[in-house]
This record gives structure tokens, sequence and C-alpha cells, in this order.
């Protein structure tokens, strides 16, 4: 999206004054942080949501799920070029920094060339967050798994496995999946059997499945523990023969040893983003007509519809100050600022706040 805010905001590719050694690339890393270039908090981006890179032999690897190891089909070749992890032409990865403990990179897309859009991430070398958590846990014989501290799956296994009961009906087991690493033993709890009905059977087999799993666990710097709890739970969905699906979420709880990610002040609502671009383009127009009432009951509309479409509020700020309407101006750079946006907090500073 363009913005047609008087401060337009240009990106600049800045070359680093060092060469990145990136023979270092090659190792499992963790995400800690993920801002915008310009330090703005991501807001088309799930800051909670667990991932880890494997860069090995030019592929990256994604993993969205910290109880199940890397699956070869979240897999992209890439070439590095410099101090770029480019996958094509218009689509990379600026390193910023990297060293044997840690990573920073900054997207390089053709379609997100601001720095407000393009996203910035913090990543950690996987090992050393593990490493820390051994150390922490190392005099504890029971362990309960977080999303950085746990034994992962091999593959995609539970997900293979529980599939074909998902057409047996609708329904969502909570509990923990116990792991007894000297016994060589996994036992199934279930939390919440009172409240499923009619799916005794189904339960059955999935206990079953789950408890024939052992051997499918990567304990590596587990085993010295007697007993490890997994909370999970297990969600089916069937609408007809043909739409079902079944997953199991692990947990989600931060590892301490990673960093911690600020309480947002403002929820994101993604209502209709199509609908709002459509507003955001019409908006657009109307602009462009000198039709400024109109063009910001547009960008409103956009912005309702999204509020991650910042630009519909710096548009606002835009027509209004064209205008000479100050008081609609600070209260769409109020609202740039109460989402974090580095360059709306400095406009509304600069414009809204008297000395």
């Amino acid at each position: 999206m363009l913005k047609y805010f008087i401060v337009l905001l240009t990106f600049i590719s800045i070359p680093l004054s060092s060469q990145i050694n990136t023979s270092l690339l090659s190792n499992s890393w963790t995400r800690v942080k993920v801002k915008t270039e310009d330090g703005s908090r991501a807001l088309n981006d799930n800051s909670s949501t667990f991932i880890q890179w494997k860069l090995v032999n030019n592929r990256l690897c994604k993993n969205y799920n910290p109880n199940i190891s890397f699956d070869s089909g979240h897999c992209t070749d890439y070439k590095v070029e410099k101090n770029f992890i480019r996958f094509s032409p218009t689509i990379a990865y600026e390193i910023e920094k990297l060293d044997n403990d840690s990573l920073i990179v900054i997207e390089r897309f053709e379609a997100k060339k601001d720095p407000d859009k393009a996203l910035k991430f913090w990543f950690v070398k996987t090992s050393n967050i593990e490493k820390k958590d051994v150390e922490k846990n190392q005099n504890d014989s029971v362990l309960i798994a977080d999303t950085h501290f746990a034994p992962k799956l091999r593959g995609e296994f539970l997900s293979d496995k529980l599939t074909e009961y998902a057409l047996k009906g609708d329904f969502k087991l909570i509990g923990n999946i116990l792991i007894y690493p000297k016994k060589q033993k996994v036992i199934f709890e279930i939390d919440n059997s009172a409240d499923i009905k009619g799916s005794a059977k189904v339960i059955k087999n999935i206990q079953q499945v789950i408890e024939n799993s052992y051997y499918e666990w990567n304990l590596v710097g587990f085993k010295n523990f007697e007993k490890i709890y997994v909370p999970f739970t297990v969600e089916s969905y069937h609408k007809n023969s043909r739409e079902y699906s079944i997953k199991i979420n692990f947990p989600k709880k931060q590892s301490v040893n990673t960093v911690t990610i600020p309480k947002e002040t403002v929820s994101i609502t993604s209502e209709n983003p199509s609908l709002s671009k459509e507003n955001f383009t019409k908006g657009m127009e109307a602009l462009k007509l000198k039709k400024y009432d109109a063009a910001i009951g547009l960008f409103e509309k956009a912005y309702g519809m999204d509020n991650t479409n910042t630009d519909a509020l710096y548009n606002i700020a835009a027509a209004a100050s064209i205008k000479n309407d100050i008081v609609t101006v600070c209260d769409a750079l109020k609202r740039l600022k109460d989402l974090e946006q580095t360059e709306g907090t400095r406009l509304y500073h600069q414009t809204c706040q008297k000395p």
C-alpha cells in the first residue's frame, strides 16, 4: 500500500560495515523477538508463535511446533550472496548480525520495502537455550515441559496416526502425556474425560496410539528425568466425509531463557483484510480527486476492518492536515502511537504535544 502522508518512508539497503561470517549460519535457531525494521510493533506477525529455523546445506527448514522435529515439507532452498540469504531475485533476508550465539535478519522482500513493513527477527542458537534449560532443571527428577524445553516427536507421527479418528466425530481431549525415560514408557492422561460423551472407543484408540509412541520421541537431554509432563490438547473437527481434521497442540508457555515479548496494549482485529484494501484503494482515489472528507471516511472504513492497515491512519492524517483539521490529524497519529508505530509516534509528539 502507498502512503500519501507528507513524510515519505523510503527503503535504503545500507551495506554493513563488516563482512558476515556466513559459515556460522548452519545451525538451528529459535526466534525470540520480532519487530519491524524501524522498531515498530510487528502488527502482521504473531509474535507469540514458536518458530525455529534450521539452515543446513543451503536449505532453510522452518518448524512451528515445539514438540515436532523438523519436517522436510517446510524447507526451501536458498543461496548466500554476501550478507543475504536469498530465495529468489525479489525475496531475501539481510543478515544484520551473526555470531556463535545469535542471528538477526531483516526481510528484503519486493512487496515490503518500507521500514515499517519489513520485519526484523532476532534468533538465539537453539542449543544454547536447551543448554540453559538443562542446567536450570538438572537437579529435578520431574519436568513440566514448556515451549522451548520439551521432548520432540519424530516427524508428524501423532498427526499421521490420529487422522483416521477425525472421521469419528467432534471432540476435544485435554490432559498430559507422561513420559518415563528410564522405564521407556508413555502414559496418556485425560483431564476432561467426563465431558466427552459417545467417544469412548475412539478415545481408547487414541490413548493406545500415544502410549505406544515412546520410541518416536527424541529424548536426548531428557533421559535423566524420572517423569516428564507434556501438557496437550487433541482436537477433532468433523463437518462431512470430505472435510475433517484432527490436531494435537502442545504447551505454549515461553521459556524464561528467551526474550520476553511485552504485553501489547492494543489487540489486533483483522476482520476483513480484502475489503479493507478495497476501501483503502477507494480512499486513495478520493484523495487524488481532492475529496478529503470522502477519503477520510473510506480510510476509516479500511482501518475499522483491519487495524493492521496503518497506512489508512497515515492517510487520514494526510487528508486532515490538508484541511487544517488538527483534531483529526492528532486522533489518527494517537492511534498509530497506541499501535507502537515508530514514525506515527514521532509525528504525534512533533505535531500534537505542546512543548
